[in-house]
């Protein structure tokens, strides 16, 4: 099981010179009530990455946390919002386009004005619902901007770990506060994914032992 790193204040470390080469760093934005965890993934091996979180507050939040900071500004190798969103859908190949995603999304969740979007890079289509002006504002913002969820990422790793030869069957749980996020996997082939809502450890333990004894494992 994975955890995620401490945080610190941002009036302790963002400033430009963080980052001498961002052409050689990869950035990932991960917003969430009231803060914005941010990620500075170095291309070389031998840099240790950097997590950090940005209170949000303000008449604009997300944005004025975002121009406050011009780190994040800079151009970056590559940009990723990875966005928790509590609705998606794992779709098969034959419903994996953009249209078919939607009409899919509608159908299982009623219209509130987010939109549906992919989280591309995964063994297997995943759709998810986005606030529409959030998503907005990072597209303006940052250029070839890539949106995943924390699930895929979960998924993505060890679904990458597995076709490089990891033999049967693994679940694998990853905690985020009072989130979780739960990934079966037979080498790279996934089958089951979900994420919930904790609030201690004994919660975790059943969501756990449920996808084993659904999956009969």
């Amino acid at each position: 099981m994975q955890r995620d790193l401490p945080m610190q204040s941002d009036r302790e470390i963002f400033d430009k010179t963080l980052v001498s080469d961002p052409g050689q760093w990869d950035l990932v934005l991960r917003p969430a009530h009231g803060s914005l965890g941010v990620a500075l993934l170095p291309v070389a091996r031998d840099v240790a990455p950097v997590w950090r979180e940005i209170s949000l507050e303000g008449p604009l939040p997300l944005q004025d946390a975002v121009y406050a900071h011009p780190l994040l500004l800079s151009d970056f190798r590559r940009v990723t919002v990875c966005i928790d969103a509590r609705r998606f859908l794992f779709l098969p190949p034959e419903a994996a386009d953009p249209a078919q995603a939607e009409a899919l999304m509608s159908a299982a969740y009623p219209s509130d004005g987010s939109v549906t979007v992919m989280a591309g890079d995964l063994p297997v289509s995943m759709a998810m619902k986005a606030d529409a002006e959030m998503l907005s504002f990072f597209r303006r913002t940052f250029v070839n901007l890539a949106v995943t969820h924390p699930l895929a990422v979960l998924i993505r790793y060890f679904a990458g770990r597995g076709a490089r030869g990891g033999n049967g069957v693994h679940l694998y749980a990853s905690f985020r506060g009072r989130r979780m996020d739960v990934a079966v996997l037979d080498g790279g082939r996934l089958l089951m994914g979900n994420t919930y809502d904790v609030a201690a450890a004994a919660d975790g333990a059943y969501y756990v032992m449920a996808a084993l004894k659904t999956l009969s494992l």
